[in-house]
């Protein structure tokens, strides 16, 4: 009992999804996402941009730690 998994000339379709349809769909939808997340970014870029900060005592900073938080102080306009 063999079945046959030969896909037949009139079955093949250039256009499904699994042809060059797919292939845009695919490609469309990359170029969207990188699109998207591209605009993202330099919207948080240029947001961050203005957030001017000080750093208090830095002599007392240590590598990790959680009291660095308190260091860190936004600089109001």
């Amino acid at each position: 009992m063999s079945h046959s998994t030969q896909v037949q000339d009139s079955e093949r379709g250039v256009f499904s999804f699994h042809g060059m349809i797919g292939y845009a769909i695919a490609v469309a939808l990359l170029l969207s996402i990188l699109t998207g997340l591209s605009i993202w970014g330099l919207n948080v870029q240029q947001a961050q941009a203005t957030n001017v900060y000080t750093i208090d005592n830095i002599n007392n900073l240590k590598q990790i730690d959680e009291d660095n938080k308190n260091s860190y102080k936004l600089i109001k306009e």
